[in-house]
């Protein structure tokens, strides 16, 4: 027999979820030897998420799912639909490097005459 673990999102935040910190402070409690359980994400009232708070819901989704558990997202709303599917698209590595030029100043006037003739 499956257990069900339900977790309410707007019980835990407004009407948005920002961060990766947030995402995980809700399944800190969960055990990590969760195994042939049915986990249903609830979204109602959720009308936004960031792409790290997609992210690392993904990741949990992942790691769960690994395990031999069900993840379900439910009444998820089409902002969140997209950001859902855009945290699971693969990063680009190749961006180009940017250049850094490290510079120090041995006194204040010095850090003014450099600004100064910018």
């Amino acid at each position: 027999m499956q257990n069900y673990i339900n977790i309410f999102l707007k019980d835990h935040f407004a009407d948005s979820i920002s961060t990766r910190i947030a995402v995980r402070s809700l399944f800190f409690d969960l055990p990590e030897n969760v195994e042939n359980e049915v986990i249903i994400i609830d979204f109602s009232g959720i009308e936004f998420i960031s792409l790290s708070a997609a992210h690392e819901l993904n990741l949990f989704f992942r790691k769960f799912t690994e395990k031999g558990n069900k993840v379900e997202f439910l009444h998820t709303s089409d902002k969140v639909n997209r950001m859902l599917s855009k945290a699971k698209e693969p990063q680009k590595k190749n961006r180009p490097k940017q250049k850094t030029k490290h510079i120090s100043f041995r006194s204040s006037k010095e850090l003014i005459n450099y600004f100064s003739n910018i």
